[in-house]
């Protein structure tokens, strides 16, 4: 079957339950790990046979896609954690869902750094859907550090306590495997489903009002 012959609406309703799993993981590591004034920043890439370069963030990755996704002319996320304010709970949730729908929709890789400077910023965590990568996977994939790689001993105490768990069910089974590694803006070239999976993603993430998945930005914009 030819991925432009199919749904990426339909592909959804086959790993909505592995989206809430990844949802859920991500959440309790922010959560967790994290105090109130702690700056967070996302920021995606996409592996590139050089690895992971200043060049292979998503929006460089996938230029020629910019104009049918705009959500993809920038390349990061920041977040303030608020644990304490009465939308705190919905300001993370909408953090850790827009990281999912990136993973998920344009298959990145998020690198999650923590400082108000991203260029000084230590790297706390590393992951794709299908795991969380460590300062060796990175490195190896990194020559030269040009992608900015900062990782801190908090970056080894969250990969050595969910490393594990990350993409592992209530049975200890994989949640993602290969198969569900679906390229949702590659299908929704031929689609035009981009608005319709957009919105399907605030529902299962369960993301409404002014807490729907937003647009990546420069950096020059946070």
């Amino acid at each position: 079957m030819i991925w432009y012959d199919l749904s990426y609406l339909y592909t959804l309703n086959q790993i909505e339950e592995k989206i809430i799993h990844t949802q859920s993981s991500l959440y309790n590591i922010i959560y967790s790990n994290f105090n109130d004034g702690d700056v967070l920043t996302a920021v995606f890439h996409r592996l590139s046979p050089n690895g992971f370069t200043a060049q292979t963030t998503i929006n460089s990755k996938l230029k020629n896609y910019r104009d049918q996704f705009p959500e993809i002319k920038g390349s990061r996320l920041r977040y303030v954690v608020d644990k304490s304010t009465p939308d705190g709970e919905m300001k993370l949730r909408q953090f850790v869902g827009e990281i999912v729908y990136y993973l998920t929709v344009f298959q990145a890789t998020v690198f999650l750094k923590e400082g108000p400077k991203t260029a000084t910023a230590e790297d706390v965590l590393c992951a794709n859907l299908m795991q969380l990568l460590s300062e060796a996977h990175v490195n190896t994939d990194n020559a030269n550090n040009p992608a900015s790689f900062h990782p801190g001993q908090k970056f080894s105490d969250i990969l050595s306590t969910y490393e594990s768990i990350w993409n592992r069910g209530p049975t200890g089974a994989p949640v993602w495997g290969f198969a569900d590694l679906v390229p949702g803006y590659f299908v929704m070239q031929y689609t035009n489903e981009g608005t319709l999976v957009r919105e399907r993603f605030n529902i299962i993430l369960q993301l409404s009002g002014i807490y729907r998945i937003q647009n990546l930005k420069n950096q020059s914009e946070l």
